[in-house]
């Protein structure tokens, strides 16, 4: 069992020739509360976005909540409306007063 929420490895994306994440790696373990900081045009909302399957990414492996969102051509994991939809469930889970 993974004691991490997200797990990044090499991530990369490019739009065209221009590389916007070049080799990420970042480990989110459970319970941890993560900001993501940078300068205008830094790849902050595309990495979000990849981590969230909103958009496509080029290389790298992204593990979130124990499922791997690499896309295989032959199975289209990464655009799975369930997958979506279980991801933003977790990452936006507001905890109540009980918990």
């Amino acid at each position: 069992m993974q004691d991490y929420n997200v797990k990044v490895e090499n991530l990369t994306k490019n739009y065209g020739k221009k590389a916007v994440l070049k080799g990420i790696d970042f480990t989110a373990k459970k319970g941890e509360i993560i900001g993501v900081i940078g300068k205008n045009g830094a790849g902050k909302s595309t990495f979000l976005e990849n981590l969230m399957t909103i958009k496509d990414y080029n290389d790298g492996k992204v593990i979130v909540f124990g499922n791997n969102l690499q896309k295989n051509n032959e199975q289209l994991v990464f655009h799975s409306l369930p997958l979506k939809n279980y991801i933003f469930s977790q990452m936006f889970r507001i905890n109540t007063i009980t918990e």
